[in-house]
């Protein structure tokens, strides 16, 4: 067992890095490696964030970025042992999976768009033609008032 943040930051030093440059190689926030060197990691985004940038950030700095990886999870992940790939269903209200739409509303939602597009004119323009300028454009809502008759 080692100290995570500790020999990142010793990595850090040794290679005379500071933040900014390994800001501008690695991608990572200077403010997350930072939070990576203190071991602050509920700073960080989500666990998946802090493994990539613990893997990023030590290899970066010449180190073995999997070991890091597989300290934090012995160290700060419950159930570090299970398979990272296998995701639990989310619960929803009162530990019940989450409901779903209904196959009937999906299609409801569909025929609904498709005759709404079907049933409505596409371009009404050419019944248009041959009517004053002035009165297509009322159509398309470019105009609010009609143009006057010349005197």
């Amino acid at each position: 067992m080692f100290e995570i943040g500790n020999s990142l930051r010793e990595a850090r030093v040794r290679r005379g890095v500071d933040y900014a440059q390994a800001e501008l190689a690695t991608k990572i926030r200077g403010k997350y490696l930072r939070a990576l060197e203190e071991e602050q990691f509920s700073l960080l985004p989500a666990q998946t964030y802090i493994k990539g940038f613990l893997r990023t950030y030590a290899e970066y700095l010449g180190l073995d970025g999997q070991l890091y990886v597989d300290e934090f999870n012995s160290r700060f992940v419950a159930g570090a042992d299970r398979d990272p790939r296998v995701v639990p269903a989310p619960a929803g209200v009162n530990g019940q999976a989450p409901a779903r739409m209904a196959p009937w509303v999906v299609l409801y939602n569909t025929l609904f768009y498709n005759m709404n597009t079907a049933i409505r004119p596409r371009n009404l323009t050419p019944s248009l033609r041959g009517k004053p300028f002035g009165t297509q454009l009322a159509h398309k809502g470019m105009l609010i008032e009609q143009p006057g008759e010349p005197t």
